[in-house]
């Protein structure tokens, strides 16, 4: 199978591309870690792939709303509001 051809079928059988696959499955990952109160915040960014904080940070608020920091403070109810966030299509 070539590379398009993969990548044409993953996208149809996942709505998103690969890439964007991983980006959103590290950001859940950090969502839950986040949740936990596992380490600190660049210790979550790199322990999910991110090599740069800042990147992660981004990251994370755009898809999520919040900065990682204001999702580790917020109440378990609104926890759940945002981790459904996370996982909802759309990446910005």
């Amino acid at each position: 199978m070539s590379a398009f051809h993969f990548l044409r079928l993953f996208t149809r059988v996942t709505g998103v591309t690969p890439h964007q696959y991983l980006v959103r499955s590290r950001l859940r990952r950090a969502a839950r870690l986040l949740a936990q109160g596992w380490g600190s915040i660049g210790e979550v960014a790199f322990e999910v792939g991110y090599g740069d904080l800042s990147n992660f940070v981004r990251s994370f608020g755009r898809a999520a709303g919040v900065s990682p920091r204001q999702f580790r403070r917020a109440a378990n109810g609104e926890r759940k509001i945002l981790q459904d966030r996370l996982a909802a299509p759309a990446l910005g």
